[in-house]
């Protein structure tokens, strides 16, 4: 299925090249680069949830969750500034205990957990933070965007599932971001969770087993 997709997107971005189009032609011309790029995405994601999955390329070795989160926000702390959003990270003052687990796959959930809190973040601050509890090492990501109302919590990590609000409606993702932050934390046999209240913003949870070493 993705095969041909880097070949459709390179022809229809080559059609203004060829001849001049018309500003009509142009707007059908984006409309067609934006579903081959929305599928791209739509696949890698599917791609990704069935490598989980399949416990395929997993690579285990004790990590430093606090180091993965600092680099997931100097990743993303340009999105939120174009945003017009405050993004900052919170850790106690003691060291963080590592975890065991793959390197690659928690840094992507912590990208989709921070990257979810900005796109549905229309003004205000988003937050990372992390602390230990018990057995487990807990980030936690905090916004005050638009919240969810409490119908969606059990739903919000399945497969596609979207929530359809008016002011979402040109927000794009795949349906699939959360559930792929649920798959990963399920191979490493942690949990993650969401707190929110509509209008007031939310505060989702990534649980990690620390590593214990022998």
């Amino acid at each position: 299925l993705r095969s041909p997709l880097p070949s459709m997107r390179g022809y229809a971005t080559m059609i203004p090249m060829v001849d001049k189009v018309t500003p009509k032609q142009q707007e059908f011309v984006d409309k067609i680069v934006g579903g081959i790029e929305h599928m791209t995405h739509l696949i890698d994601d599917l791609l990704d949830i069935g490598r989980i999955e399949a416990g395929v390329d997993i690579e285990m070795s004790p990590c430093r969750v606090d180091e993965l989160a600092r680099r997931v926000m100097q990743e993303l702390r340009p999105r939120a500034i174009a945003n017009g959003l405050e993004l900052a990270m919170h850790l106690q003052e003691a060291a963080i205990s590592p975890v065991w687990g793959d390197r690659v796959l928690l840094g992507h959930a912590i990208t989709n957990l921070v990257d979810n809190a900005i796109k549905y973040t229309f003004e205000g601050s988003v937050s990372v933070g992390l602390m230990e509890k018990g057995s487990q090492v807990v980030v936690w990501i905090r916004d005050t965007g638009i919240g969810i109302e409490a119908v969606h919590l059990p739903h919000l990590f399945e497969k596609f599932h979207r929530i359809k609000r008016r002011d979402t409606i040109k927000i794009k993702g795949t349906g699939l971001g959360l559930a792929i932050v649920k798959s990963i934390a399920d191979l490493h046999k942690g949990r993650v969770w969401v707190e929110s209240d509509p209008d007031r913003g939310s505060t989702f949870y990534l649980a990690l087993p620390k590593h214990v070493s022998e």
